[in-house]
């Protein structure tokens, strides 16, 4: 295995590999042996490096452990690959006993009517040759196996892949992976070609992952859904290991999945790896969860490879900072709207409002005026108006007098005294004080780095802060921070009213830490500083005498804020969630003929009356009812209470769907077609003919899955057959472009098996001129009356729903079908 590590760190695709990453590769060597085990870093950018690794290991196994091709799996025309050629299987060659013959179907070579066959003994089949999965002619292939087994040193190598492991991971994870590019003996090859993988990209789809040779079997299943990893794994054959890669799989409903997964793990032979990072270790019951993983290795600050004196000396310090009454007052008082509201499903998006703007006034880092707090005042105070809040006057007063309170000023000169010094200093607050805070740091000459706490926290930042500056963060963000040790001094400030609340939240944090000492296998690993941290703050008693009773929430108010924090998940999670919810279904509202492996990034959130959400992109448009009229508008600019309009013309309508009830193609010469009319054509030819070929052979659906079996084509059910021979149900384009390849070669029909290209460019022309179709019928809605638009024909059915709320996201890897248009929501 050194020699994969030495490949990978040699090569460092992903940037500088740092002595922590590497022992993390090398904890996960010694511990491979067991059954099943989590491993918990500090920061998460550790998974791209590890991945790989777990790739190339499980390349590794199958070129040591698999088992040698035998004769007796090798049928009569198989597809073989020998000496960088592709063959099929003749059998025993007739005059030459104990031998046998492969046939060529590559290129011709010169002077030759036919391509080279070979006639091989037994010892040369069961050394060389490969069963191929796929076959293209005319090219040789890479022998990228012999290269590798080569480098590692492996003389007696298997080219069979008995060995699958699956990997749950997120897909910008994915994407990275199989970019990654590795030179193995002076040649640069793409990892695809150095491991056959598939990538799982929706429900029931498969493709190779970018640059696989396609010519054997994958050793990889890379899936970045885990409910659709876990149907696989409980349809089909199981794999040897499952790895689990994020702490999104383990939170919120994703989590019941992550456990069906170790409870499959635990009912089956199956080793299973979890990767994730310290912080999500504090979420609701994730540690008892993990009881029936075996083993859990478990980072602390004690165990760095580098700068491990700063690791053991890193200070805490917890400052509180004072509020007057008519603070301590406006803010028992902001909670009691809250609470209010709680239950109440109408004022959902002004309770959200709410929530907002007392995390902005509780986290803000100095004092004055503020455009960030006028903001949002503005936005509650119309939105109230405007659902009719009947305390919108009391409402509105109460957020002015929190803004002007002096309790901004109190924050700044806490800052100002740790600032004073030319160490470097990050101040952390929430995103939507960001650049408020920066405006101000930087008008006053104050040399201080100011972070949201959504950062992305990464290896290269540990400990390169003198201090960092906490500003009542939520706990889930305080975690984050300190586990990922980015500085040596940690200061949190706080609302001195929240004393006792970030006592219980410390005293949360204090369980679950003596929880991971308890289970931790990883030697060496000492109790971390943050737990010495959290029990000095809770046995002093000190700083709880000091403060005056009546300075305190009362325990009403800490409550909410409890279920605040319990509650109130981050909007990913919701995110995630709706657009895990939309995959499932597949009425009207989702395109079925729509790019399934197309993803964008959103940036707006808009919530609708009827519970339903748009995901909008940057360049997204929406059509508004405006006075009987629609208008087409950009996502952005839309409005609370806009009425939004949304019309459904499918691709597959009737005019494609009647094509093949008219074999008028059939009558006229393909040379006198024009361009379009010969797309119909092909399109055309080949998806009758396979159901004219079921038609005449009068085959159940069995029956042809198991031709296309025979074929080589094992994936194909009998639902998904009936559906591509019937006339009346087919859809535009096969998501796995070679279904036309085994078509041809199902029916006999070499045309569209060696042109099979052809025919998918054919289908996707005529999909894209539907989809223009539709797209000038769409946009000559705009301006138009609503009424008339709802007597157009091809309009198959339209929804009208109100606008309550908009959320400002960024929210990557949607899939493209679900953004700019109306669906399902969280409820």
């Amino acid at each position: 295995m050194d020699l994969i590590e030495t490949l990978i760190y040699q090569n460092s695709p992903f940037g500088y590999v740092s002595g922590n990453v590497k022992k993390i590769v090398k904890d996960i060597l010694s511990v491979e042996n067991d059954k099943s085990f989590a491993y918990y870093y500090i920061v998460e950018d550790y998974y791209q490096t590890l991945m790989l690794y777990v790739c190339l290991k499980a390349v590794y196994e199958n070129l040591v452990h698999s088992n040698k091709i035998k004769l007796a799996d090798i049928s009569l025309g198989d597809s073989l690959i020998y000496g960088g050629e592709y063959f099929t299987f003749g059998g025993e060659a007739p005059d030459f006993k104990g031998k046998y013959i492969l046939l060529g179907v590559g290129a011709r070579k010169k002077g030759r009517n036919s391509p080279v066959s070979r006639i091989l003994d037994e010892e040369a089949i069961v050394n060389g040759v490969t069963i191929a999965t796929t076959v293209k002619r005319g090219s040789r292939v890479k022998d990228t196996r012999k290269k590798l087994a080569d480098y590692l040193g492996i003389s007696d190598f298997s080219r069979t892949n008995s060995q699958k492991i699956i990997i749950i991971a997120e897909l910008n994870l994915l994407k990275k992976i199989e970019q990654v590019r590795l030179t193995v003996k002076n040649e640069t090859l793409f990892f695809g070609e150095l491991c056959p993988a598939w990538y799982f990209p929706n429900k029931g789809e498969k493709k190779r992952i970018a640059h696989d040779l396609s010519n054997n079997d994958p050793i990889v299943y890379f899936f970045s859904n885990i409910s659709e990893a876990l149907e696989y794994i409980e349809n089909e054959k199981l794999p040897s290991h499952i790895y689990i890669f994020g702490d999104k799989f383990e939170k919120g409903f994703k989590r019941s999945d992550f456990n069906s997964i170790i409870d499959i793990h635990n009912e089956n032979d199956i080793q299973l790896g979890i990767f994730g990072t310290v912080p999500t270790l504090f979420e609701s019951d994730l540690i008892e969860d993990l009881s029936l993983v075996l083993k859990k290795y478990i980072w602390t600050d004690s165990y760095m490879t580098a700068n491990r004196e700063d690791a053991l000396k890193v200070s805490y310090n917890f400052i509180p900072v004072s509020n007057n009454a008519a603070f301590h007052l406006n803010v028992e008082k902001l909670h009691e709207f809250l609470d209010e509201m709680s239950n109440d499903s109408s004022k959902r998006y002004l309770h959200n409002l709410l929530i907002g703007f007392s995390r902005t006034v509780l986290g803000q880092t100095h004092g004055g005026e503020s455009s960030i707090f006028a903001e949002k005042m503005n936005v509650i105070s119309e939105y109230s108006e405007k659902i009719g809040f009947h305390e919108t006057k009391r409402l509105r007063q109460l957020l002015t007098d929190l803004s002007i309170n002096r309790f901004g000023f109190n924050v700044s000169q806490k800052i100002k005294q740790i600032t004073h010094s030319k160490h470097k200093i990050a101040l952390v607050v929430y995103p939507d004080l960001l650049n408020d805070t920066v405006e101000y740091y930087t008008t006053n000459n104050i040399n201080i780095m100011v972070l949201p706490s959504n950062a992305k926290l990464t290896e290269d930042m540990i400990y390169q802060y003198d201090h960092v500056i906490l500003v009542n963060l939520k706990p889930a963000d305080r975690r984050k921070w300190v586990s990922a040790n980015v500085a040596k001094d940690y200061c949190f400030m706080f609302p001195k009213m929240h004393s006792n609340w970030l006592a219980k939240s410390l005293k949360r944090d204090e369980r679950i830490l003596q929880q991971i000492n308890k289970i931790n296998e990883l030697s060496g690993c000492i109790e971390g500083s943050y737990y010495q941290c959290v029990q000095k703050y809770l046995q002093s008693e000190e700083l709880v005498q000091g403060i005056n009773g009546n300075e305190l929430l009362d325990d009403g108010a800490e409550d909410l804020l409890e279920e605040m924090e319990d509650e109130i998940e981050s909007e990913m999670e919701v995110i995630s969630r709706i657009v895990e919810k939309n995959s499932n279904e597949s009425e009207y509202l989702i395109d079925k003929d729509a790019d399934k492996n197309a993803f964008v990034t959103i940036n707006k959130k808009i919530l609708l009356e009827s519970g339903d959400v748009i995901l909008g992109t940057d360049f997204g448009r929406a059509f508004v009812l405006v006075d009987g009229i629609t208008y087409r508008k950009d996502i952005s600019s839309i409005n609370v209470f806009d009425e939004i309009v949304e019309f459904v013309v499918p691709y597959s309508n009737e005019i494609y769907l009647k094509r093949f009830q008219n074999d008028g193609y059939l009558f006229k010469s393909y040379s006198d077609f024009n361009e379009k009319e010969k797309a119909e054509f092909l399109d055309y030819y080949w998806k009758t003919s396979l159901e004219h070929y079921r038609k005449k052979n009068m085959l159940s659906s069995e029956d042809l899955a198991d031709l296309f079996y025979r074929a080589g084509d094992g994936e194909r059910k009998a639902a998904f057959l009936n559906q591509w021979t019937n006339s009346s149900k087919f859809p535009l384009l096969p998501r796995d472009k070679e279904f036309i390849k085994f078509v041809g070669k199902v029916i006999g029909d070499k045309n569209i098996e060696e042109n099979y290209m052809s025919f998918y460019r054919a289908s996707e022309k005529v999909k894209n001129n539907l989809r223009e179709l539709r797209d000038q019928t769409i946009e000559g809605f705009d301006g138009m009356p609503l009424e008339q638009i709802l007597n157009n024909a091809e309009i198959e059915f339209s929804q009208r729903r109100r606008v309550i709320g908009l959320l400002d996201i960024n929210y990557p890897d949607v899939p493209r079908q679900f953004t700019n248009r109306i669906i399902r929501g969280e409820s």
